[in-house]
């Protein structure tokens, strides 16, 4: 069995972030396990989940957290951005991160960075510290492209 830790954090609980979590962890045959509850106590205040992933191998774990992200789950470490240039124009390298239509923050030299223009199957592009959400028609040879989805925080 694999396991990693995620935080979820915001109005996870009137947002229904926290139920679609679980649902999704369930509906892929995980597991999970809740480390740390802190549930804000007035509408204002936001409040903060951990919780044990746990995946029967590497592969099975990297599924379900891949999902969780796009659901605002974030691993508590701080990872770096992989990215790998476009190897031609309108041409993405393998195992580019797709975006979704919601605020995406990238990990650009340990500061975290919000994509311009979020929207569904798009390439992330980071150029001089900018980050931009670019259709895939649009990149160009040699542009530096997210791959995977290390360094990339998705809010729901």
């Amino acid at each position: 069995m694999e396991v990693k830790e995620i935080v979820l954090e915001g109005h996870v609980i009137d947002s229904w972030v926290l139920p679609k979590v679980l649902d999704t962890i369930m509906d892929l045959n995980g597991d999970f396990e809740f480390l740390d509850f802190d549930v804000g106590k007035r509408k204002t205040e936001k409040s903060r989940v951990r919780m044990l992933i746990k995946g029967r191998d590497q592969e099975h774990l990297q599924v379900l957290l891949n999902e969780l992200r796009e659901l605002g789950a974030a691993l508590p470490e701080v990872e770096a951005l992989k990215m790998e240039p476009a190897p031609r124009d309108g041409v993405l390298p393998t195992g580019f991160y797709s975006t979704t239509n919601h605020p995406t923050f990238v990990n650009v030299d340990g500061s975290w960075v919000e994509a311009s223009n979020p929207e569904m199957d798009c390439a992330i592009v980071v150029e001089n510290g900018r980050v931009a959400c670019v259709p895939m028609g649009r990149a160009s040879r040699g542009d530096m492209v997210a791959v995977g989805s290390s360094g990339v925080r998705v809010a729901p």
